[in-house]
């Protein structure tokens, strides 16, 4: 891309960024540019030129996005606008570097940062009680080691169902997070975890029990079951599979999951509030939500500490009391105080 006498408009130049970011971005996040493009981008300000779009017009288009910019007009969540006005901060900065306008209007505009229509968050989360009685009831259910898993990890369902057995140290009661299970316009891909960012966590006896459990499972379908590689994903040496050794539908293990909730005698959840209960019960057991963040993959402690926000009262009040415990346990109570007459 080179800069033209003739001024571009801004639909015509995030065609051809688009077609540019296909050797620069993960497949997914392409497709999710596109997306944000298509649906936000260009029916909003893509007739206009490049080089007439102000601040001002930047900020307008933030602001109606978030009070109308939803589906049949209703308010879009202030978490998709900033996902918007990011890649609209990029968009021009290609078209600065690429000498196309002067300055970047997104340096300028106002970004919302309060959504007047957000509502509290609220983790729905099982007590301990409540995970062992949905497990308990799972037990002779082939998929009841995944869960287990789940549990024990806080993996999103991209990396339980992207899992390898080469990513599995048993001896070392380790699990590398190195890829992610994905599916594309229906194509399966191994990627990155989100982020992009790989990491390691150390896992318990019931985990290792579970993945001991699956590679049973694994032996037996193998004496069973014709195992011709169906497709490419049979010979990924994933853990969890079908019997034939192939992939495990994102979307099947969903809705498997909605319906074994169903069945149990359990409050009902998503299969990601799993990933929830693991980190609230981290918290609550007092481990730092520095480390808790990074068994989670999360980019930062702050994402963790804003999520699980409301977990945090109770742990700051347990902090106080182990403090009493720890340092004042042998002092003495100190005199009574002293009533002073006006």
């Amino acid at each position: 891309m080179s800069a033209m006498d003739e001024p571009w408009n801004l639909a015509t130049f995030v065609s051809d960024w688009l077609e540019q970011q296909r050797t620069q971005l993960q497949p997914s996040t392409l497709r999710q540019y596109t997306g944000t493009a298509d649906r936000y981008l260009v029916p909003l300000l893509g007739d206009r030129l490049l080089t007439d779009i102000t601040h001002r017009d930047i900020s307008e288009f933030y602001r109606r996005l978030l009070l109308a910019g939803g589906l049949r007009g209703k308010p879009l969540a202030l978490a998709t606008v900033q996902r918007v006005a990011a890649m609209t901060h990029k968009v021009f900065e290609d078209a600065l570097r690429d000498e196309l306008v002067l300055a970047n209007p997104c340096d300028k505009a106002l970004l919302p940062r309060i959504d007047p229509n957000a509502q509290p968050r609220e983790l729905r989360v099982w007590t301990a009680e409540e995970l062992s009685l949905f497990l308990e009831h799972q037990r002779r259910r082939r998929l009841w080691p995944l869960w287990v898993v789940a549990a024990g990890t806080g993996l999103r369902r991209g990396e339980l169902l992207g899992l390898r057995w080469r990513d599995v140290d048993a001896p070392g009661a380790t699990i590398h997070v190195r890829r992610a299970l994905s599916v594309i316009a229906g194509t399966p891909q191994l990627k990155l975890p989100k982020s992009n960012r790989t990491r390691s966590l150390r896992v318990g006896g019931a985990v290792l029990h579970a993945l001991e459990l699956r590679q049973q499972q694994q032996r037996r379908d193998a004496e069973v079951i014709d195992r011709a590689p169906r497709d490419e994903t049979s010979t990924w040496d994933l853990v969890f599979t079908e019997p034939d050794g192939g992939m495990l539908s994102p979307q099947k293990v969903t809705d498997t999951f909605r319906e074994a909730v169903r069945d149990a005698p359990v409050p009902a959840i998503r299969l990601h509030d799993v990933r929830h209960a693991h980190a609230t019960w981290l918290l609550q057991a007092g481990v730092s939500p520095k480390v808790v963040s990074a068994r989670l993959g999360h980019a930062s402690v702050k994402t963790t500490l804003d999520i699980y926000a409301e977990v945090l009262p109770a742990m700051d009040e347990d902090a106080a009391t182990r403090f009493e415990s720890l340092v004042w346990a042998d002092l003495p109570p100190g005199p009574p105080t002293q009533r002073r007459d006006p």
